[in-house]
């Protein structure tokens, strides 16, 4: 059996005083997005795994979650 390891790269951005996190996971196919926002200091207000999408690599999966939390961020604040 083959040992097959599943490799990650995180991404760490602020945006009006939101941390944001995302996590890249390369799997055999593409790369899986996972996304998460803190408010300073606070437990994370949201949490998003896209399920749907494979991206090509780890710089298509950072734009894919900057924009995705900048309109989340900025729905939330209205």
């Amino acid at each position: 059996m083959e040992n097959k390891k599943i490799h990650s790269l995180t991404y760490a951005a602020q945006y009006r005083n939101f941390d944001i996190s995302i996590v890249g996971l390369q799997m055999a196919d593409g790369w899986r997005l996972s996304v998460q926002i803190n408010k300073w200091g606070r437990p994370p207000m949201a949490l998003w795994r896209d399920r749907d999408n494979l991206y090509p690599d780890f710089n298509c999966v950072r734009t894919a979650g900057l924009l995705w939390s900048k309109d989340f961020i900025d729905g939330s604040m209205h």
